[in-house]
């Protein structure tokens, strides 16, 4: 099977504001993914690897939506990334708004008491138990210790609006051309959206084989948004080559290839960016392949 190197469709343009500008509003996004995924922490049936809690980009929205409630009626919580804003939508009608909250000028401890009561009023029935939070630490930011979110900077979150569009844009390409790839999500615990192309399944913590694809929108490795590739496992001592479209190699912690936020920008316009992250991802999934010792199987339709 060929690694295909065609570019994302519409690509939105990167780098207005730049990508290291964007850490604070991130930081504020991480923590109210937190209580948009509570909702599969709270109604959703646990599964082995924490997939019960991660968020699908819904590109009509604009928002990373959780899992579905259990139950009738249905209904997801989402996080509107441009707007800083927590929604409640229909399980059945997954662009349907029933409700909306502006975490601008909020505290974390409001917004989960929204969040509760507006279940309550949808559902007509009283949470026993109320909203069950992740217990998973993310990164450190003062709206966890009660300051309230702030808006002060609405361009930074409509960046990382489309940071998380055009990772999601890239991501189900590769979904959908590449054999054995899971559907895209964003983890709430690392913030990243991502597809898992797993060749043997894991039957314990360091086993199986895998590659995962996908974009972090900034963590303690690297300040500002950047794509990745990282072979499971870690070869001991590999050779590295050189990656196509300004890549690189990041081995310090973990082994894998990235193609930073500065980088990726620094293309040019849309059309350029986006045939370099998609010509990237083709040499970075080609050099990971062979780090894990196998090859994509062909599709049974070509």
């Amino acid at each position: 099977m060929t690694i295909s190197a065609e570019p994302a469709v519409n690509w939105e343009k990167l780098g207005d504001p730049s990508p290291g500008s964007l850490v604070d509003a991130r930081r504020q996004l991480h923590h109210a993914a937190q209580i948009a995924s509570s909702v599969g922490f709270t109604f959703v049936e646990p599964a082995r690897d924490d997939s019960h809690t991660n968020l699908e980009w819904v590109d009509s929205l604009g928002a990373l939506m959780s899992k579905p409630a259990a139950g009738d009626p249905s209904f997801h919580a989402a996080l509107d990334v441009a707007g800083l804003r927590l929604l409640l939508v229909s399980g059945e009608d997954r662009r349907e708004v029933l409700s909306s909250f502006d975490l601008d000028g909020q505290t974390v401890e409001a917004a989960y008491a929204w969040l509760e009561s507006v279940i309550e009023r949808f559902s007509g029935s009283k949470l026993s138990k109320g909203i069950v939070r992740s217990p998973n630490p993310i990164p450190a930011h003062p709206v966890a210790q009660g300051q309230p979110f702030s808006f002060a900077s609405p361009e930074s979150f409509a960046e990382l609006r489309r940071w998380f569009a055009n990772s999601d844009r890239l991501c189900r390409k590769i979904e959908a051309e590449t054999p054995k790839a899971s559907p895209v999500r964003c983890w709430p615990h690392h913030f990243d959206m991502a597809t898992l192309i797993e060749f043997q399944p894991a039957q314990g913590r360091d086993s199986g084989r895998s590659i995962g694809v996908g974009m972090t929108p900034g963590d303690e490795d690297y300040c500002e948004p950047y794509l990745y590739v990282t072979p499971w496992p870690y070869p001991h001592d590999p050779p590295l080559p050189p990656l196509a479209g300004e890549g690189q190699w990041h081995s310090e912690g973990w082994l894998g290839a990235v193609l930073t936020g500065p980088n990726l920008v620094a293309a040019g316009g849309a059309d350029e960016q986006s045939l370099r992250a998609a010509g990237f991802l083709a040499s970075a999934l080609k050099e990971c392949l062979e780090l894990v010792g196998v090859s994509f199987p062909e599709r049974a339709d070509t």
